[in-house]
């Protein structure tokens, strides 16, 4: 009887800090010194489909120690908010990382192609790609279509790249590229697989 009494009165104990878990609030120490710029750090190939990158962040003990990113399983349907330092007045408070309810997203259109076949005449060979900022893909099914180089008004234009959703499961884009000929140069489209 009287162990059943503790049990109860740890368990309504408990409640508060379990609100306090479920607002995504942290019970860290209050710091009132600021943590320091955020580090770079190289984000490797996701270990399989469906891991979401956790980026690194400073933590506090006893002074400031950076803890390094790492994957996670994703939860279908909502995305990562990260956690991160809150200035209360002064004051920094680690405010708990969550999963969050996915919002649509509006996927903008995709930049027109190269005209299948176009051929460039007497123009220097196209420029070397860009290395682009890819982001997060919207949504499980997307895949990044890497942006490429057209001739227009007798030049090379540069058409970013497009997250487009798969054509059905397991499909692959095959990229396009442009192929020296001749006397100048033929697009040929990517495709899916």
């Amino acid at each position: 009887m009287k162990l059943n009494r503790l049990l109860l009165a740890a368990l309504v104990a408990a409640l508060p800090l379990a609100a306090l878990a479920q607002e995504g609030l942290s019970l860290h120490v209050r710091i009132t010194a600021a943590p320091p710029p955020p580090s770079a750090e190289v984000v490797p190939a996701a270990p399989g489909p469906g891991y979401v990158w956790v980026r690194g962040h400073w933590a506090w003990r006893h002074g400031w120690v950076w803890v390094r990113g790492h994957y996670v399983v994703g939860h279908p349907g909502y995305t990562w908010v990260a956690g991160h330092w809150d200035n209360r007045g002064g004051t920094y408070v680690w405010v708990e990382g969550y999963w969050a309810a996915a919002q649509p997203v509006a996927v903008p259109p995709a930049p027109p192609p190269a005209p299948e076949g176009q051929v460039v005449e007497g123009a220097p060979p196209p420029p070397i790609p860009y290395q682009e900022a890819v982001g997060v893909a919207p949504g499980p099914d997307f895949v990044w279509i890497g942006g490429h180089w057209t001739w227009r008004h007798h030049h090379w234009e540069w058409m970013r790249g497009y997250w487009a959703r798969r054509h059905h499961p397991g499909a692959v884009w095959i990229t396009g590229h442009w192929e020296a000929r001749p006397g100048g140069y033929v697009w040929v489209n990517g495709y899916w697989r």
